[in-house]
């Protein structure tokens, strides 16, 4: 009986997965859009933007700006982008503007919200969602060049020739990925960038998967489970 009863239970499980009935998470949202965005930054002056000026209507009005070249876009996390200056974290926290000056980036605070100032216009910008012909196809657990866990993007040949060409006229500028509306990185293009692109700022190993799950439509991991994944 056990031996008929062991068999039984194999051939449930062989049915089970022929029916593709494994447990596996779920699209239940729409998948957040990726931005790219040439930051602004002062060592490069643009004759159309007066990064004083601009910071005062932040101030006075907030993230909203009425030159279309320009754009405030909340950070997700000020921490993420501490670049691989770990031993900096508390210097982020303490002089969030400090900090980002010494980098050469523009941000500014309103409400507890800190934004970066990025170009908007189409020639220093792109944006790849499912609504557009330019699309991320795919997102994957990665690591970045420290080790740490990051996101690797995969774009669409569209959306990977768009952002060779922009990656290409801008060597050396800073290069901010934003994902749902949020910063999440920036980083010197030191080459040009295609159809994958490796988001890896100071994340936890459930800071990097909630990135992709948002990039893919699932669900967030909760706090706990955020903790489990770190064990």
């Amino acid at each position: 009986m056990r031996a008929l009863n062991a068999v039984l239970l194999v051939s449930v499980i062989a049915l089970f997965h022929s029916l593709g009935c494994e447990r596996k998470p779920v699209p239940t949202l729409p998948p957040a859009p990726v931005e790219f965005f040439i930051a602004v930054q002062p060592s490069r002056p643009d004759p159309g933007l007066n990064i004083q000026t601009v910071r005062e209507e932040f101030a006075e009005n907030g993230p909203e700006v009425a030159e279309a070249a320009f754009r405030w876009v909340p950070i997700a996390d000020l921490t993420w982008l501490a670049f691989s200056d770990r031993e900096y974290r508390e210097n982020v926290r303490q002089d969030p503007i400090g900090y980002f000056d010494s980098k050469d980036l523009v941000i500014a605070e309103a409400e507890g919200v800190f934004s970066l100032l990025v170009y908007a216009d189409d020639s220093r910008s792109l944006m790849c969602d499912a609504s557009k012909p330019r699309k991320v196809v795919g997102a994957e657990d990665s690591r970045n060049p420290y080790g740490s866990p990051a996101v690797t993007v995969r774009l669409d040949g569209a959306g990977g020739e768009r952002l060779e060409a922009l990656t290409a006229d801008f060597i050396g500028h800073q290069l901010a990925i934003a994902v749902g509306g949020e910063i999440c990185f920036v980083a010197e293009i030191e080459s040009t960038v295609s159809t994958a692109v490796n988001i890896g700022g100071n994340y936890t190993k459930a800071e990097a998967q909630n990135i992709r799950r948002r990039l893919l439509g699932y669900p967030m991991l909760s706090d706990e489970d955020g903790r489990e994944s770190d064990e």
